[in-house]
């Protein structure tokens, strides 16, 4: 069970930063140009991401069943366009040591029952929890216990059809991965993914699934 949750965990650490060194491999210069060379004006969005999400809300009855895991992303909803540019980025080189890790379409499965329970199943695991999913605002929190350990993250959820996107907070994932692996607290990779969610905050794990 502690593999399952290792592994879930390096989608949320992994996506914001590589095993190599990614901070290095940033950049700045492009993403700077990137930035200032169009020359065009822009205009802010009328509405905030946040406010977007809960517009288009899924009602629960929409949300439950099963579904296999697809992919994974990472979605900053802040207004630091740096931020954005340097996540892309990052996010390239953090993606190919998912797929190196095995994690791939189908790698696992998440149920949702109308009461509130979830199971997540991987090969011969299956692990239990709770979500609590708020219509109004499209926010979700997510609880289990490993290992004697409580686990709570909170986030969003959008759903379309066959397909669903559940934004996990980054700032969650990491404290949750710390506290489950401390003896990773001075890795390179958790240590560069924990400066960049403090930096920029408002980064979120998207895990997407699919029916």
């Amino acid at each position: 069970m502690k593999k399952t949750i290792f592994m879930l965990m390096l989608v949320a650490v992994g996506l914001c930063a590589s095993p190599t060194d990614a901070s290095a491999q940033f950049d700045l210069s492009r993403a700077l140009n990137s930035l200032l060379g169009g020359g065009e004006e822009t205009t802010e969005p009328a509405k905030s991401p946040y406010t977007l999400m809960a517009e288009s809300a899924p009602q629960p009855s929409k949300l439950t069943g099963v579904w296999l895991y697809n992919s994974a992303a990472v979605e900053y909803l802040g207004t630091n366009p740096l931020a954005d540019v340097a996540l892309s980025q990052l996010e390239g080189y953090a993606l190919a040591e998912l797929r190196g890790a095995g994690v791939v379409p189908g790698y696992f499965g998440l149920t949702l029952r109308r009461n509130g329970v979830a199971y997540l199943s991987h090969e011969d695991d299956i692990f239990e929890g709770r979500y609590t999913y708020t219509a109004a605002d499209a926010s979700v929190i997510i609880e289990a216990t490993v290992n004697n350990i409580p686990m709570s993250l909170s986030g969003y959820i959008k759903q379309s059809g066959t397909r669903m996107e559940v934004l996990i907070d980054a700032a969650d994932a990491m404290a949750l991965f710390q506290h489950l692996f401390p003896e990773y607290k001075t890795n390179s990779m958790v240590v560069s993914a924990d400066s960049a969610i403090r930096t920029f905050g408002d980064i979120f794990i998207a895990v997407r699934f699919t029916r």
